[in-house]
């Protein structure tokens, strides 16, 4: 069942979305149109309506959220003025640095200052360490380092991969298809281990689950090889984007229809699916830590329905929780209460928001 999370909570985002004017009061939006501020009171949960509601939304603009290192600080990406600029395709600018952003105390932490672009990182499962890339457009170099922006290794070597590819396998490994025809994974010492040779194939992003690798072929195939038996499966075709749960125990993807709209489909590891949605384009998704939970973001023909939407698997519904489109990126806090959104407005400058669920 999809349902809206509250016709009040619509109208507070979309006048939030144009100022950028929210209280830190739980159960209270406080938001400004022209010289008038506007303070939407949320009603309190009861037995009665104890059901998913949005706390608040926080917003923070020229910064990429991409992980939480706890429930109270974001790995982020960010322009550094302090080094010096660099040039890509005829252009010349800052680049953009990880840090650790406080979101109590408002400061930042730089992790590794460089002139280079770093973009696309995530922790590891145990926070211990960092997986991140330097890239030029759509080719990137991948790189390990500690939580402390120290001991920073080279995990692709020579080799060049996807900006948006490579995933942790456990907390000293990634996994990562190259430019070329192979499957590989890096650790925290800087080893690197051809996986997978895919021949005349090409892959755009991999995962392992036990001695399964799972890959996206350049063909959009949602492709399973097994390590020990050797053998290739085939999953499903016209597949563009996957995410897979953490406990690896289920998988969501996007694939093309005949109409060319596109579905976003849930399969456990049997692979036995069924459509969570359907729109004219999926851009980003992302599980929750307990894995019961879905959050997705959807184009729809209807351009009111278009969103961000939250599945939860336990109550079997399906809500809307923000009208933000353009999304490149979601992440959850440890406590699955929080959700980061990076996204861009339509003018193409980078936006970050803080989603807090009060469940």
């Amino acid at each position: 069942m999809i349902k809206k999370v509250s016709i009040f909570l619509a109208i507070a985002m979309t006048i939030a979305v144009l100022t950028a004017c929210n209280s830190n009061i739980p159960g209270r939006t406080t938001i400004k149109d022209g010289d008038k501020t506007i303070t939407i009171i949320e009603p309190r949960a009861t037995a009665e309506n104890d059901e998913l509601r949005v706390e608040k939304i926080d917003e923070y603009k020229d910064i990429r959220a991409l992980d939480w290192q706890n429930e109270d600080r974001l790995l982020v990406s960010k322009k550094n003025t302090n080094v010096n600029k660099i040039s890509s395709e005829g252009e010349v600018f800052y680049p953009n640095n990880l840090y650790i952003f406080d979101i109590i105390s408002g400061e930042y932490r730089i992790l590794k200052e460089e002139s280079a672009n770093q973009l696309f990182a995530e922790f590891s499962p145990d926070k211990k360490h960092i997986f991140y890339k330097t890239n030029s457009e759509e080719t990137a170099r991948g790189y390990v380092m500690d939580s402390q922006g120290q001991n920073a290794v080279s995990v692709t070597g020579d080799k060049t991969m996807y900006v948006m590819a490579g995933k942790w396998v456990d907390n000293e490994r990634v996994i990562y298809p190259d430019f070329g025809n192979g499957i590989y994974e890096g650790d925290i010492s800087g080893k690197i281990v051809e996986v997978v040779n895919l021949g005349s194939e090409s892959a755009n992003y991999a995962f392992r689950n036990g001695n399964d690798i799972y890959y996206l072929t350049s063909g959009l195939e949602l492709k399973k090889y097994n390590l020990d038996s050797k053998v290739t499966d085939t999953l499903d075709e016209n597949v563009f984007k996957i995410f897979p749960s953490g406990d690896m125990s289920k998988l969501a993807y996007v694939k093309m229809t005949k109409d060319e709209k596109v579905e976003l489909i849930m399969a456990d590891m049997d692979f036995n699916k069924k459509t969570l949605a359907e729109g004219m384009a999926i851009s980003q998704a992302a599980w929750s830590p307990d894995n019961t939970r879905l959050v997705f973001s959807i184009t729809k023909e209807a351009s009111e329905e278009s969103g961000i939407y939250l599945s939860d698997f336990k109550s079997g519904e399906t809500s809307r929780i923000s009208l933000f489109d353009e999304v490149i990126g979601f992440s959850w806090s440890p406590s699955g209460k929080k959700i980061s959104v990076c996204r861009f407005d339509k003018d193409y400058n980078i936006w970050s928001n803080i989603i807090t669920l009060n469940k």
